[in-house]
């Protein structure tokens, strides 16, 4: 992950058989798809201290140029705020967040939407995080330390 205020998530891990929404793809052509849930976690880098630090703040849902669930145009609040984590470890899941991932690192449940949001084909979404830093270098958050997940389904246009 850069150490830029927002870094807009635009790699997907899913199979070739599925598309690549909503990390830098659309919703293809005749489909629509259901965003059930995310799966996110909040994190403060062990590489932290005092002088030099990051961590995440907000996830941004961005649906065309709205930011979805946050009228100050935050995001949804994934609040790791550790400039010095102690035993010099790396804090997932020990911050404020609305969800979590479920695993082994972070106990709690994803973020579910009630109803879920439904995107036609041809739309975007694009998903980002907002990172706090100290305002100068910061500590790059790696890949290996975060996830971000969704929990959708795929059907044909009715």
């Amino acid at each position: 992950m850069q150490l830029v205020v927002d870094t807009v998530l635009a790699q997907s891990n899913n199979p070739a058989e599925y598309p690549a929404f909503p990390f830098g793809g659309v919703v293809p052509a005749g489909q629509k798809i259901e965003l059930i849930g995310i799966l996110a976690s909040d994190v403060a880098p062990a590489l932290n201290i005092a002088a030099d630090w990051s961590y995440t703040e907000y996830l941004k849902l961005m649906r065309g140029r709205e930011i979805l669930f946050d009228e100050d145009h935050n995001g949804l609040m994934y609040y790791a705020p550790f400039t010095e984590p102690p035993g010099a470890v790396n804090m997932i899941a020990e911050g404020y967040a609305v969800g979590g991932n479920f695993t082994q690192c972070d106990l709690k449940q994803p973020h579910m939407f009630d109803p879920p949001m439904v995107f036609n084909e041809g739309e975007e979404l694009s998903v980002a995080w907002h990172i706090a830093s100290d305002g100068t270098t910061g500590i790059a958050i790696t890949e290996e330390l975060q996830e971000v997940g969704t929990i959708l389904r795929l059907s044909p246009m009715s």
